[in-house]
């Protein structure tokens, strides 16, 4: 490698580092600046700055070899998670669009304030020509620059300190997919809320029916071994009377209770899997009978599921993880954040991601599973939506809002 002829430090180009044409394109901007007396602003004095970099000679060589670095590739796989992630409701948050590096931790950033993405493990050669006061990858200017958020590295770490009662592992290829077949365009995504239920998670004051008979006017029915009421679905259950298969566990809020039965709106199957569902947020001049938690009533093209595996180690017995997930309450968020986060991870080569949860109020954290030591460490932090107990607190809001 060759020396700077400014610095005498190894730079790739032969003639100047990058930190050396930076200090010879404000030089030329101050004496250009002195000869000709212009009164500019600051951010136009910026914007000199940086072409008067760009046309330094040499620039061309630097440039072709930062775009086959390791810090190039990071920046182009970031790319549209830094540009669609910033993309609210009615709000363009340009100066969010960016990637922004820290040195001392080789690490890398991205947030829309709902949600923050700290890339950190990098090797240690990634960050390779970035300078201190330019720490942030603007992708509307294509260009280096200042740190443009409104928050510092230490308060978006803060984002991953908490723990956690839950966690599951999610597929990210059969999420993306599915996703994708159903809402290809990123339109229809925004007009989505995704939701994750546990099959052992149960609202306060449900009960479990280990299974049901049905009698000879099709009746489905369970009676308790050292019960004296019969256990019957209600008109309104969510799932009804003709499609609750016989023999298969159910969870269900008591509706009513009289002398000799007892009526539950029976709501979800009860297994050993996650529930993800994708739920179309409509007019509220056009209100629809499926709210986001009732996922029974999803189409089969708007729901998948996949096993219940945790990364909790807690759990010695298949009774131990079933008490503990029967506190478990569905949790939503919005589907095009999570289908760009999705998108981030599978360009680093994940397969699965383990998701944390607290409870429906509190925000979650993704993790990346590393298969190999050239991945980065991953984590994501989300926020959640806040979604009333069946849903319409949220869709209320929403459709309120315009969408």
């Amino acid at each position: 490698m060759d020396k700077c002829i400014g610095c005498f430090r190894p730079a790739r180009d032969p003639d100047a580092c990058i930190e050396c044409k930076y200090l010879e394109a404000h030089h030329a901007f101050s004496l250009a600046k002195g000869s000709l007396g212009i009164d500019i602003t600051e951010e136009e004095e910026e914007e000199i700055k940086y072409e008067l970099y760009c046309a330094l000679r040499g620039m061309e060589g630097e440039q072709e070899i930062m775009e086959r670095s390791l810090l190039a590739r990071i920046i182009g796989k970031c790319a549209d998670t830094a540009v669609y992630l910033p993309k609210k409701r009615f709000v363009d948050l340009d100066d969010m669009k960016v990637v922004l590096f820290d040195l001392e931790r080789n690490a890398a950033y991205m947030t829309n304030a709902d949600a923050v993405i700290r890339i950190s493990g990098l090797p240690a050669n990634a960050l390779d020509g970035l300078r201190n006061d330019l720490p942030a990858y603007d992708y509307i200017g294509e260009r280096f620059i200042p740190n443009p958020l409104p928050y510092d590295i230490s308060t978006m770490d803060k984002v991953f300190n908490d723990t956690y009662l839950f966690s599951f592992t999610v597929p990210v290829d059969y999420l993306l997919g599915n996703i994708f077949n159903m809402y290809p365009e990123a339109i229809g995504r925004r007009n989505c809320i995704a939701v994750f239920d546990v099959g052992y998670g149960m609202y306060e004051g449900s009960i479990i029916v280990p299974k049901f008979e049905m009698n000879d006017a099709g009746k489905r029915f369970y009676m308790p071994p050292h019960g004296d009421k019969l256990i019957i679905p209600d008109k309104s259950s969510i799932i009804g009377n003709d499609f609750l298969d016989l023999d298969t566990p159910y969870v269900g809020s008591v509706t009513t209770v009289d002398d000799k039965v007892i009526r539950a709106n029976v709501y979800k199957r009860f297994e050993e899997s996650v529930v993800f569902g994708m739920y179309r947020i409509i007019d509220e001049l056009f209100p629809d009978d499926i709210h986001p938690f009732n996922l029974a009533l999803y189409a089969e093209s708007d729901i998948l599921k996949f096993p219940l595996a945790s990364a909790i180690d807690k759990f010695e017995t298949k009774g131990d993880k079933m008490a503990c997930y029967s506190k478990f309450s569905p949790i939503a968020l919005e589907l095009e954040y999570l289908y760009g986060i999705l998108v981030l991870y599978r360009s680093f080569g994940f397969k699965f991601i383990n998701m944390y949860v607290q409870s429906p109020d509190h925000p979650f954290l993704l993790e990346g599973i590393q298969e190999s030591p050239e991945q980065p460490v991953i984590e994501v932090g989300v926020a959640p939506v806040a979604v009333g107990f069946d849903g319409r607190i949220c869709e209320t809001a929403l459709a309120g809002s315009g969408i």
